[in-house]
């Protein structure tokens, strides 16, 4: 009791309420409680109000997309669940590793777009000159981030590929981009030349993913080649788990 321990003699209760399915967002709930010693007049609190406001589902990113215009990048995305998103902040790297997005001080911030309109586009007018990496940082209100996947831009005039992951256990995704519509051919090595694997398509004037399975292959280190128009190739090292 109170007389005896003041601080302690101190309760309250915890309780949920299902809201009626016909309640708005912008609504102003008022409660206040009786309460009963003995038989005694009711103690009444105070009047505690509550504001219903819409449910903050997290960002929705839908697509996004990177394109050459002539000499400027492209960068298009859409999006969903916009309650709480500040901002977008465009960041670009150059750095040519296939764990690309995962070193956070390779990429820099070259623009800003501001959130709200679910639709959006920004233009790199001064892009690199090799490979451009580019990834949306999409900041909440609160200050709170979370990062887009890495789209790639190739300003060399002619292929790049990369991969991931690495090391691989089962499929090795490989990231191509080709300023040109060629033949292609993509070879899996072994360490002493041997080919293991080989997929002949063609790349378009485009970015495009490709998958290989390599889950059949022994573990330890390979090579994967890709060769355009039988003259131009790039060769990366990979490990098989």
């Amino acid at each position: 009791d109170s007389i005896r321990n003041e601080p302690k003699s101190h309760g309250y209760i915890v309780y949920k309420i299902k809201t009626k399915p016909n309640v708005q967002v912008g609504e102003v709930i008022k409660n206040t409680a009786a309460i009963y010693f003995d038989y005694n007049l009711p103690v009444k609190t105070n009047t505690e109000t509550t504001t219903v406001v819409a449910d903050a589902q997290p960002l929705k990113l839908i697509s996004f997309t990177a394109k050459k215009e002539g000499k400027t990048n492209l960068l298009k995305w859409t999006s969903d669940n916009e309650v709480n998103v500040d901002r977008f902040e465009v960041e670009r790297s150059s750095y040519p590793n296939s764990t690309v997005g995962t070193c956070n001080n390779e990429f820099r911030k070259i623009g800003t777009v501001k959130a709200g309109l679910n639709n959006y586009s920004f233009t790199d007018n001064n892009p690199l000159k090799t490979t451009n990496y580019y990834r949306l940082k999409m900041v909440d209100k609160d200050g709170q981030f979370a990062y887009s996947p890495v789209r790639m831009l190739n300003n060399s005039g002619s292929f790049f590929v990369s991969i991931y992951p690495n090391p691989a256990k089962d499929n090795l995704q490989v990231q191509i981009y080709s300023d040109k519509k060629t033949a292609m051919l993509i070879q899996v090595l072994s360490a002493d030349g041997k080919v293991m694997l080989s997929n002949s398509f063609t790349a378009a004037e485009v970015y495009i993913l490709r998958s290989i399975n390599i889950g059949a292959l022994a573990k330890g280190n390979y090579y994967l080649k890709a060769i355009v128009a039988d003259k131009d190739e790039q060769v990366i090292k990979f490990e098989k788990l």
